[in-house]
């Protein structure tokens, strides 16, 4: 009974003390709280470059196996009939360039004609004097100097002592004759003419020369002596009537 009575004197002093620790412990908390302890469950340490391990498939429960039905039979297919060979055909040789025209061949060509050069040299024999303004003139012709339509070659006058000289060109072959006029100029009318007689043929290489030709003029009918042309060309046209 007397203990009793002491532990229940005791008993206020024993719960101040400890409502003051739990307060200072209370205050410590406060003031400085510890970390939160982390909930997280640790991590698996893995080995470097360890393998990972294969998934093991669970365990499948067997399957009864049903036999399916038999398809039925596909009907026959008929053969196709048979499709007779197609005969090769043979290939056209490749199409050629179209070979060219062929150039036709040239045409013929004359052979040049030959000419012949002609020196002649002479006098004409006149008594009589001459008119006033006239002279004569000496027409070297191929052909007859005297024929209608002369072919004439060349004219050269007469020098007051009667001498002439001059050069004509005829064709290959040919036969010359002078004949000479006395006039105001070559081309105009005539009625004292004469021609220089002997034959004159021009063939022969180099040049032909014909020395002393004597022409004796007399009077005659009027004629006028055409326009110079070369050995090969065509007479004049006739005048206009």
């Amino acid at each position: 009974m007397h203990s009793q009575k002491k532990w229940t004197s005791v008993h206020p002093l024993w719960n101040g003390l400890l409502f003051l620790v739990t307060c200072g412990a209370m205050s410590g908390c406060n003031s400085k709280s510890a970390p939160p302890a982390s909930t997280a469950t640790p991590a698996l340490a893995v080995a470097p470059n360890a393998p990972t391990p294969a998934a093991v498939p669970a365990p499948t429960a067997p399957v009864a196996s049903t036999p399916a039905p038999a398809a039925p039979a596909a009907p026959a297919v008929p053969a196709a009939p048979a499709v007779p060979a197609v005969p090769a055909v043979k290939e056209a040789p490749p199409a050629t360039a179209a070979a060219s025209p062929v150039a036709p061949p040239p045409a013929a060509v004359a052979p040049a004609r030959k000419v012949c050069e002609v020196e002649f040299f002479g006098s004409v024999k006149y008594d009589k004097p001459l008119p006033p303004g006239q002279k004569f003139w000496v027409y070297a012709v191929q052909g007859d100097c005297l024929a209608k339509n002369p072919h004439v070659l060349g004219v050269t006058p007469v020098n007051p002592e009667g001498r002439f000289g001059y050069e004509v060109f005829s064709s290959w072959g040919a036969d010359l004759s002078f004949c000479a006029g006395l006039a105001e100029s070559a081309d105009k009318p005539v009625t004292i003419y004469g021609k220089a007689p002997g034959k004159f043929h021009a063939e022969a290489e180099g040049e032909v020369y014909f020395r002393d030709i004597v022409i004796t003029p007399k009077a005659g009918a009027s004629r006028t002596y055409p326009q110079v042309r070369n050995a090969f060309e065509g007479p004049p046209p006739a005048p206009p009537k």
